[in-house]
């Protein structure tokens, strides 16, 4: 094998290791009253990733789904029993969201939210 085709296979190997377990940010909001969250995806198996940063405290969850209502991209984590939705519009509603909490399946909050970054 040519030495540049090597060494090129070798640096692509070296990086797609060190970006393993990385995450791409899908939505960052910021809403109403100082909430701040994010919606990863992890580069590696796909997983959802909930972060949120407010007065109340910071949070950060794992496991979430997303499902496509046509209208938004709505995207589902949970901790206990609280159950947090973040929806992302589309079409004319594209850089609009919502943040929703929910308490043993009663709403608890709900949140206009605009693009942050």
């Amino acid at each position: 094998m040519p030495r540049w085709i090597s060494c090129h296979a070798s640096s692509f190997l070296a990086a797609s290791r060190l970006w393993k377990g990385f995450k791409a940010k899908i939505i960052q909001f910021k809403c109403t009253t100082a909430y701040n969250l994010n919606v990863w995806k992890r580069y590696d198996s796909g997983e959802l990733l909930y972060s949120s940063t407010s007065p109340q405290g910071n949070l950060s969850l794992g496991n979430g789904s997303r499902e496509d209502t046509g209208s938004a991209q709505v995207y589902k984590f949970k901790n206990g029993n609280y159950k947090y939705q973040v929806l992302g519009g589309k079409g004319d509603r594209q850089g609009k969201g919502t943040l929703e909490v929910f308490e043993n399946d009663r709403s608890i909050m709900s949140q206009t939210c605009t693009p942050n970054g």
